[in-house]
Formats: C-alpha cells, structure tokens, sequence
C-alpha cells in the first residue's frame, strides 16, 4: 500500500450501520467481541475476525450498498463470521442476508469454494429471520427483473430458432 493510501486507512474497534445506509465508527470495540475490528479506506470497508478479513462493505456516498464476504473462508470461518455480525447488531445484521447472497452469486465461489458455498446455503436458509437492508431489496427486485427478461429474451430466440428450423423442413431445405 502507498504512504498516501495508508494515511487515509482508518482502523476502528466498532461501526453502525444506520437504516439509510449511513455509518458511524467507532474507537471503542465491543466487549464480547473484542477480536473483530474494522477497517475503511476511501468507500470500502473491512471487517475482521482476529486478524483475517471475512467481508466487505463497499460505499456509495458515504452508504452501504453492496457486502460480501472472502471466498477463501473455510465453511468453520463463513460459520463463526455470521454468528459473530449476528451478535454484533448494530446495523450490520441488516446486510449478513445481502452478503451471503451476493457472495454466492459468483461462480468463482460456486465453482471454486464447493463446501464454503454449500455452507453459505445452509446459512442463509438459518438467517431468514433476520432483516433485510432496504437498499439490497431493491437491489433483489433489480437482479429478478434482470434474470427474468435474460430468460424471457433466451425463449423468444429459441422459439425464433426452432420456428426457422420447421419452415426449413417443410420447405425442403437444409442448411
């Protein structure tokens, strides 16, 4: 990292995480959670577990607005990631829900992480009662929108395609 970059990394001992996505740090850790700290330079954040980063927070105008977390975490590390930012409260439980299924959105994590992967199912299905970052539902309803015209558009090219291929068969011709 650059002496420049360096002069802007912040490290705190606890954050907030407000409903519109604003965050407020702070120097004080919390007690029955002393090994996590957390780290921002410019509009990303870090947030650690003894010392190994487990997710990221990237920022938009000083608000949250996507996370995810490593995809090198063991199936142990994703485990004791979410029960520690379930304990931690303070907003962030708000995006453990946004995180899981942003990470496993990749196909870098599905195709390289198999077991890390199975378990952020796992998680997500056990996480369920937890709230939901407005921002990500909106973000969700963009994803689902896009994934539905992706697949309405692959239908009307197959359905153009197979049309084409019976008008050559009953035309007699062949390609």
């Amino acid at each position: 990292m650059t002496t420049a970059r360096l002069d802007r990394y912040m490290r705190y001992g606890s954050m907030r995480i407000l409903r519109d996505g604003r965050v407020r740090f702070s120097p004080w850790t919390l007690p029955e959670l002393s090994f996590l700290s957390f780290m921002r330079l410019d509009d990303l954040i870090w947030i650690d577990s003894s010392g190994r980063t487990v997710m990221e927070l990237d920022m938009s105008r000083g608000r949250v607005v996507s996370a995810n977390f490593r995809y090198d975490l063991t199936p142990d590390e994703l485990r004791r990631a979410v029960s520690s930012l379930r304990e931690a409260g303070n907003g962030l439980e708000r995006w453990i829900i946004p995180c899981i299924e942003h990470t496993c959105l990749s196909s870098t994590f599905r195709e390289d992480y198999p077991e890390a992967y199975a378990t952020a199912r796992e998680l997500l299905e056990s996480c369920r009662d937890l709230p939901v970052a407005a921002h990500w539902k909106r973000v969700r309803e963009t994803i689902s929108a896009n994934v539905e015209n992706a697949r309405a558009e692959r239908a009307a090219k197959q359905a153009a395609l197979g049309k084409r291929t019976r008008r050559r068969r009953s035309t007699g011709e062949t390609s």
